[in-house]
């Protein structure tokens, strides 16, 4: 989600309150949250704080305020967990430690009645909550490893990077990356795998012995107009007829 945040903008008094080191540490349960304030505060602070306009960007996106004024946002809180996930090192070697990555969560008491249908749909972005996560640089200050946090990214790709990433995949994960539900013995695929052919720029059914790349990404919203359907997968399936322009930049990027 672009937003023009800068580094190092002012808190207001509730937030600089907030020990954020300290819960990235050790964690915040879910039945115990913290509160942050009501959403209409929050909205108020939102040129005077870094934090509370990071917060008011995501639910005004989310929900989709631009385009339903209408929503009463009042008397809903916004509160804050910290969940953790285990481990960080797992799967790489045997030297790396097996611990907990905690990743703050910013959650509302309740959603606008009126979005609690498209909520439910699939890749809803209603169903996502605001996760913030560690820079890599800011890693040592609760005791993690910077390879298990945030990068900051630049104009261009480093294709050295994502080379080691594919090599540490294939070559120290071993197994742990073949054991999938799916598969039954001697099949490498299932048949209705599709994949995009980026030097015909179609899509085509993946071939059994193939080797892929497969995204993991926020989409932005909705996504009717790149959804792959089926009023448009016999046209998508015709070389050169997988138009680039259509797609979220994530994926047209890493094409």
């Amino acid at each position: 989600m672009p937003t023009d945040i800068e580094d190092d903008e002012p808190l207001c008094s509730t937030c600089s309150a907030l020990d954020l080191w300290a819960m990235m540490r050790e964690g915040i349960e879910e039945e115990h949250p913290v509160l942050l304030g009501h959403l209409t505060d929050v909205f108020n602070k939102h040129d005077q704080c870094g934090f509370c306009r990071l917060t008011a960007t995501h639910i005004r996106h989310t929900w989709q305020l631009d385009k339903q004024p209408g929503i009463n946002i009042d008397g809903k809180a916004l509160l804050i967990v910290c969940g953790g996930v285990r481990t960080c090192g797992a799967g790489l070697n045997d030297t790396l430690p097996k611990d907990i990555c905690h990743h703050l969560y910013i959650k509302t008491s309740t959603g606008p009645r009126s979005m609690y249908i498209f909520a439910t749909m699939p890749q809803s972005p209603l169903t996502r909550t605001l996760e913030i996560r560690l820079l890599e640089e800011d890693a040592s200050k609760v005791g993690r490893m910077r390879q298990f946090d945030g990068r900051r990214v630049g104009q261009t790709v480093d294709v050295d990077l994502l080379k080691r990433w594919i090599h540490t995949s294939e070559k120290k994960h071993g197994e742990r990356c073949e054991m999938v539900f799916w598969r039954v013995p001697g099949e490498v695929l299932p048949d209705t795998v599709r994949v995009v052919d980026v030097t015909h720029m179609a899509i085509i059914p993946a071939p059994s012995a193939c080797r892929y790349v497969t995204l993991s990404y926020v989409w932005g919203g909705p996504g009717e107009g790149y959804w792959t359907i089926q009023a448009n997968i016999k046209q998508r399936s015709v070389p050169g007829n997988l138009d680039a322009s259509a797609l979220p930049g994530t994926i047209s990027d890493t094409i």
